[in-house]
């Protein structure tokens, strides 16, 4: 039986011992990837990086929740995107672009983010082909409404509310198929009225308003976007999501906990394979009684600040900790874990102050048997660009790509 086929005859979550009587033994499990990042970076030096490289390297006290999942990580000394020009609060702007901030005249941008790449080939078979979840407001990332950014270089937004993005995953099943019919019907007869009114204009306004139009014009490319996969999808009930619905109004842990929840829920379902999520940060210091993140991040070694930072690196990473938990405790329908099907990369823009290279970067998850973990590891010179890496994860994720950015090349040490 087609995988696909049975999720879309159920419209249910599928749990193990119900897939093992009625699926298909030879259905083939499908490969994630899974992108996290943090703003303002980590506390600098050993705080957060080992001293030591290798496999057998002694966690600092930034990384220390991650201890039980030391064998399956990945974390690089040295890795850079290859513009040191940026702007130094836009901490996660071009995270998964590599773009040059500055974009000097004559050069060659890729404007597209890695996700949306992948998303391009995994997404063809899901309901959704890339989630993005995000910060509510900018909180230090920069610019960009999430980590990604689509190929005319515009950013993708995303779903900021738990509760929201729950009901958009799961919900609708009271709604028949004709009236989600006469809905998308609707919102596609505005969005007709809107391009024709906007373009009527585009002849009679200034290059400031071109651009605020051109704006407009984005939104409305990603809302046909949806509205051409949704209407895809209208004959197929959504899926159970096997787990209650968000509490309004959570904070802190608390909301990344369910942002995390909802992404292992929407990989688990195939209702996507590409996920982002730009983390927020300010909710988690307010729940930690620590300053704002910009004194903590400029802390100039100022002990006091020193110390929050690393407290708050402690927190996030103890809440990446539960997220590889979930992973590795779910199992699939060939009785693998979800941790061996997904690429989970967590990490930030900056290292610390306005520093953007020697970035803070964790790769785990089993890819399938196509990517390995290596440990602490220090790249060679001509290896340590951030686009290799995300050259690396397309093409481990069987991406027909040969180039990203401005790699160079893969990175072997992580490669199986």
């Amino acid at each position: 039986m087609n995988r696909r086929h049975f999720l879309q005859g159920t419209g249910a979550l599928l749990s193990l011992p119900f897939l093992e009587a009625l699926a298909d033994k030879k259905s083939s499990v499908p490969m994630r990837l899974m992108f996290i990042g943090f703003p303002w970076g980590v506390t600098n030096k050993n705080y957060w990086f080992p001293e030591d490289t290798g496999k057998n390297f002694k966690l600092s006290k930034g990384l220390k929740p991650l201890q039980k999942h030391q064998n399956d990580l990945t974390i690089f000394k040295n890795i850079s995107p290859l513009h040191n020009s940026h702007h130094p609060h836009n901490t996660l702007a071009y995270y998964l672009t590599c773009k040059d901030f500055k974009e000097p005249k004559g050069g060659a941008y890729d404007k597209i983010s890695c996700d949306q790449l992948a998303a391009e080939k995994l997404g063809v078979e899901t309901r959704y082909s890339s989630l993005q979840l995000t910060s509510n407001g900018n909180e230090g990332a920069g610019k960009g409404l999430s980590l990604a950014w689509d190929k005319y270089g515009k950013p993708v937004p995303g779903y900021t509310d738990p509760v929201a993005l729950f009901n958009e995953l799961f919900g609708n099943g009271k709604v028949s198929v004709a009236e989600r019919r006469q809905m998308i019907n609707k919102e596609r007869s505005i969005m007709d009225a809107f391009r024709d009114q906007s373009r009527s204009l585009e002849k009679k306004v200034s290059k400031t308003d071109k651009d605020k139009l051109d704006e407009y014009f984005t939104s409305i490319r990603h809302i046909e976007k949806s509205l051409a996969k949704t209407e895809q999808w209208i004959d197929t009930p959504k899926p159970k999501a096997g787990m209650p619905a968000p509490k309004k109004g959570l904070k802190g842990t608390a909301h990344i906990k369910v942002m995390y929840d909802l992404m292992i829920a929407a990989i688990q379902t195939d209702l996507t394979r590409v996920i982002t999520y730009r983390q927020p940060l300010n909710d988690l210091l307010k729940e930690l009684s620590l300053s704002n993140a910009h004194p903590i991040n400029h802390h100039g070694g100022k002990q006091e600040l020193v110390d929050q930072s690393v407290t708050k690196d402690a927190a996030q990473t103890k809440l990446f900790s539960y997220m590889i938990d979930r992973l590795k405790d779910i199992k699939e329908i060939d009785g693998s874990r979800l941790f061996d099907n997904v690429i989970l990369t967590y990490g930030s823009g900056v290292r610390s102050g306005h520093a953007n290279i020697n970035l803070p970067v964790i790769v785990t998850g089993g890819g399938q048997g196509k990517i390995k973990p290596a440990g602490y590891i220090e790249l060679a010179e001509n290896n340590r660009r951030l686009s290799n890496l995300w050259l690396t994860i397309l093409q481990s994720a069987g991406i027909e790509q040969e180039k990203f950015s401005h790699s160079t090349g893969t990175i072997s040490e992580i490669m199986a």
